[in-house]
């Protein structure tokens, strides 16, 4: 519980003090950022209406510029102008053809409020107008408007109010030939200007509208009443001579109060529509104005705010539960590893760590465990050598005074055999006698050898070499049963530093024991291997070989003892065999492993150390 306590008495405030500070700066630049962003994407939403804007002009300077240059336009004015007395037929066929390519143009064109037909004396020949009523063109007629006209070609004058609630602006291009004939007028119509600032609405929340620099209104695009009503307590000229005050014509942005409601206003220059080389007039300069309702933007900011909040104390309650659940991962297998330690200490080995934390503390178990299974392994390994030590002093006494006893009954059976007769029928138990004491004499021999350590003759051969000479040996056994043997030799297997006699005694101990295994026409295979070579893969360091029978196999019970002295499944035999192959193998620092199934054969493997990277063996002469 100390652990625990320390590492949430100082992980809380380490952990919560950084995190409570990084979450309220980035709180303050999100705020910023989204602030920065909506003006951004309103200045870029802006700048695209007045793209559109300048598109729906160019359009409608380009179309009345068709209109003006054509012949039968100036085929009229200079008919009705001409000095003298002109054929009143004449004018009138070209008065027709001129009124008809108007009436089509008027007709068909979205820009067309009204389109006039003027000389350059100022009067009004031709007039088509979209409007109820008489409206008479004041705005054309003035010597400083043609002068315009005449010297740049194209003219637009500045916003004029045609009817209430109607504004458009006017649009001129000169007709000529050789000299000024007089000019073609267009009044834009609001609604193309309009259209073109209605996508706004769309997705971005924005009431725009045209002005210019007088604080006339050419153009609006409302939601509704409200922004109506707060446009007309704007003061837009005042506004306009703002912008234009300023250095660099930035955005102004400001607050109004409309009845209940708050309007965030803010303008940016539209461009000048007409760029002339004269000083400007008023009207040239126009604005796209912008009306965004307040509650909106604080609408925005508070939700955000919500969600931070909540997100933020979340995340501070899942912290402290975090930090207070792995406290507790980390101390409670720690203390589990501290009492499964005092267990070993105590010498009880049997302990049991269910960890699964996934991490280091988890590995810290295992080798714990891992260490505790070791020392049992150990301490039985120790028990199980003392115990063999004893025995085998044991032994060696007994079989020594055994030999002593059983001398006696040895000459006197070489007596006997000397004083019988080769014909006696008494010779037959005599030769039984004598294969009895031989055998009790080799098993006290084995005896003898299995408890005393093997006294190894080292050198380095090649386990193939060893396997080739002991096949001889076995040979006669083999064809007498009809077995098939099988040699699986790695022609690049490295050198073995060992007892070439000890492991050769090895080999045919396990070949024998597959012999007796298998039925007649059994098969027994031989394999030797290393890197990557045979059925398992063993590293370049080891040498392994391995015997393989398709005979009866060994049961499950039985795989755990069968390298115990005198522990065998056959019906004859001492059961020493495995138990010497094992100690061999064991002294030089390998291991045997077996792999068997009942009915499905078994398999002995045999590692051994290279001699480049072997351990050092005690050689013993």
């Amino acid at each position: 519980m100390k652990v625990r306590n320390r590492i949430l008495s100082f992980a809380l405030p380490l952990t919560l003090v950084p995190f409570m500070l990084t979450a309220l700066a980035a709180y303050y630049f999100v705020i910023r950022a989204d602030r920065i962003q909506q003006d951004e994407k309103q200045k870029k939403v802006l700048a695209e209406a007045i793209v559109n804007l300048r598109k729906e002009q160019e359009a409608a300077r380009r179309e009345i510029e068709l209109i003006a240059n054509l012949p039968a336009i100036a085929a009229y004015l200079e008919a009705a102008t001409a000095p003298g007395d002109p054929s009143p037929a004449a004018v009138a066929f070209k008065e027709s053809e001129a009124r008809t390519i108007l009436q089509l143009f008027a007709n068909q064109s979205a820009y067309c409020l009204q389109l006039s037909l003027v000389d350059s004396h100022g009067q009004e020949r031709v007039k088509f107008s979209k409007l109820p009523g008489d409206h008479p063109l004041d705005s054309v007629k003035g010597k400083d408007y043609f002068r315009r006209t005449l010297i740049h070609g194209t003219f637009q004058s500045p916003v004029e109010q045609v009817r209430p609630g109607r504004f458009a602006s006017v649009l001129t291009f000169r007709v000529r030939r050789d000299r000024f004939l007089g000019a073609v007028v267009l009044h834009l119509s609001a609604d193309v200007f309009q259209r073109s600032m209605r996508p706004l609405l769309v997705g971005h929340g924005l009431n725009t509208f045209l002005f210019d620099d007088r604080g006339i209104v050419f153009a609006t695009s409302f939601r509704g009443s409200e922004e109506e009503a707060c446009l007309q307590r704007i003061d837009l000229a005042k506004e306009a001579g703002s912008l234009l005050a300023l250095p660099s014509l930035e955005v102004n942005a400001s607050e109004v109060l409309s009845g209940e409601r708050q309007f965030l206003f803010s303008a940016v220059p539209a461009e000048a529509f007409i760029r002339s080389i004269f000083e400007p007039q008023s009207g040239e300069n126009w604005f796209l104005g912008v009306l965004q309702p307040k509650e909106a933007l604080l609408q925005s900011t508070i939700a955000f705010q919500f969600a931070f909040f909540t997100i933020l104390a979340t995340a501070a309650g899942a912290v402290i539960w975090a930090t207070a659940r792995y406290s507790r991962r980390v101390t409670v297998p720690l203390e589990r590893v501290a009492e499964a330690t005092a267990r070993i200490a105590q010498g009880n080995f049997d302990i049991n760590l269910n960890v699964d934390t996934g991490d280091e503390v988890e590995d810290l178990a295992a080798a714990v465990k891992h260490m505790a299974d070791d020392l049992k392994k150990y301490q039985e390994e120790l028990v199980r050598s003392a115990k063999l030590a004893a025995i085998g002093e044991m032994a060696s006494e007994i079989s020594h005074e055994i030999q002593n006893r059983i001398s006696g009954v040895s000459l006197w059976t070489q007596y006997l055999d000397a004083e019988l007769d080769s014909k006696d029928p008494r010779r037959e138990y005599l030769e039984e006698m004598k294969q009895g004491l031989g055998g009790f004499m080799g098993l006290l021999e084995d005896l003898k050898q299995f408890y005393k350590t093997p006294l190894l003759h080292l050198s380095e051969v090649n386990v193939n070499d060893l396997i080739r000479a002991s096949v001889p040996m076995i040979e006669q056994r083999i064809t007498e049963r009809r077995i098939s043997l099988e040699l699986l030799l790695d022609p690049d297997l490295p050198a073995v530093t060992c007892d070439g006699e000890k492991i050769k005694s090895v080999i045919l101990n396990l070949v024998i024991n597959a012999i007796e295994a298998v039925e007649e026409n059994g098969r027994i295979e031989i394999h030797t291997f290393s890197l990557d070579s045979g059925p398992e893969r063993a590293s370049r360091s080891e040498v392994k070989f391995s015997v393989r029978d398709n005979g009866c196999g060994i049961a499950e019970q039985d795989l755990a003892r069968i390298f115990y002295p005198f522990y065998s499944t056959k019906g004859s035999g001492g059961g020493l065999g495995l138990a010497m192959a094992s100690n061999i193998v064991s002294a030089h620092r390998g291991k045997i492993e077996v792999d068997s199934g009942v009915g499905e054969g078994t398999s002995f493997i045999v590692t051994l150390q290279a001699s480049d990277v072997g351990p050092e063996i005690k050689s013993e002469r």
